[in-house]
């Protein structure tokens, strides 16, 4: 099913079934919460030696389904402090999290209407009630990021950002929007090297990939060779990415498309001035997507929006599965390039990063694609009945 299809389908259930709708959603999130279990053991487990070495063991949920709202397809769930780190910009973030495929279904309707997903130079309109509702949404919670600083920054980098060709009508007409028919979504989850799966993501009509994770070469059974679009975080604005990041390109093998994310002044710097030309996100693209997901917006989150926008289905690979966030994280390449592991991964926009991205599968938004080496969506996200056959799947 395509996703123009479903979105009418998820329209017309909003029409006439808001509140089953809603029940739907929070019973699709609770089965996905129940795979959280065996993370959820390990991270009881690692409290318990913490605090209370002698203390029995005790489960702790990543997250609780708190309600599914009966006015709409929306359900309200909340990221347990116990489980996910306090600590950190990531940490502090707001744990409420209010999810409506109502909402994303409307917003994705606009975004397909706008003249391209990137950036064409224009000014945004920064004090319009659309951005200071997204700045509410996303500033509420003690996470350390303005998305009044993003929208400032794209105001005063509007004329400096088209002369030096990063954001012009040439560069605009590359982002129209449903340019790509498939599209695969490639993360850098651990899981990803068991699946073996990059022949299929190579057959897609477009791969997206993120920051510095490496396509071919060794890598190329586990995430394939191609890459269409990178998508960029602040780390990257100015840095140069390693060889196998910027091999396979499908535009003249210079490593894909580069699309940076800039949300504050420092970052469209380093982007205007970086070795490989980058374009940047229409910073109403990033409005709607702050207006609906709040904070926790990392840059694969994002990068989910952008293709939903870019593209008519989105497959996702490599996106953290449930049973990755007990435990140390390494990105799948970490090992073979011989870096360390993160300390800890697991804080409270981890978790709800990973919520969004099964939401939109249970709003049948996007496919979550098998990664795993038992062959279902890391650690069973295929066993709630979301994703398990073609016709329900975008």
């Amino acid at each position: 099913m395509g996703v123009r299809r479903a979105l009418v389908a998820l329209g017309l259930a909003c029409a006439a079934q808001r509140g089953a709708r809603a029940r739907a959603l929070a019973e699709c999130l609770n089965a996905s919460r129940r795979l959280f279990s065996d993370a959820a053991q390990l991270r009881a487990r690692d409290v318990r030696r913490a605090r209370a070495p002698r203390a029995p063991p005790r489960l702790v949920g990543a997250f609780d389904v708190l309600e599914g709202d009966a006015a709409g397809c929306a359900a309200r769930v909340r990221v347990n402090a116990q489980y996910a780190l306090s600590k950190g910009i990531q940490g502090r973030a707001s744990p409420d999290v209010h999810l409506d495929a109502c909402a994303w279904a409307s917003a994705l309707r606009h975004v397909r209407r706008l003249p391209s997903v990137l950036w064409n130079g224009t000014t945004p309109r920064a004090n319009s009630a659309e951005w200071a509702a997204a700045v509410r949404a996303h500033d509420r919670s003690a996470r350390g990021g303005a998305l009044d600083v993003a929208v400032r920054a794209y105001v005063a980098y509007a004329a400096r950002a088209a002369s030096a060709g990063v954001a012009t009508p040439a560069v605009a007409a590359i982002g129209r929007p449903r340019r790509y028919g498939t599209c695969a979504v490639v993360g850098g989850a651990p899981s990803i090297s068991a699946g073996r799966r990059g022949v299929e993501i190579d057959a897609h009509d477009a791969v997206f990939r993120f920051n510095d994770h490496p396509a071919g070469g060794r890598f190329a059974p586990m995430t394939g060779r191609r890459t269409t679009v990178r998508i960029l975080n602040a780390m990257w604005a100015g840095r140069q990415l390693p060889p196998d990041a910027r091999a396979g390109g499908d535009r003249g093998g210079a490593g894909g498309l580069y699309v940076q994310v800039c949300k504050r002044e420092t970052t469209f710097e380093y982007a205007l001035r970086a070795p490989l030309r980058r374009v940047l996100v229409e910073p109403e693209l990033l409005r709607t997507f702050y207006a609906l997901f709040g904070t926790g917006g990392l840059t694969g989150a994002l990068g989910v929006w952008l293709a939903l926008g870019w593209c008519t289905s989105v497959s996702l690979y490599g996106f953290s599965s449930p049973c990755e966030l007990g435990g140390k994280y390494r990105h799948y390449s970490s090992a073979l390039r011989r870096r360390r592991a993160y300390s800890e991964r697991v804080q409270v926009n981890t978790v709800k990063v990973s919520l969004w991205a099964h939401a939109l599968r249970c709003a049948k938004l996007v496919r979550w694609a098998p990664s795993a080496s038992d062959g279902d969506d890391g650690c069973g996200a295929g066993r709630d009945g979301g994703n398990e056959t073609g016709d329900v799947l975008v």
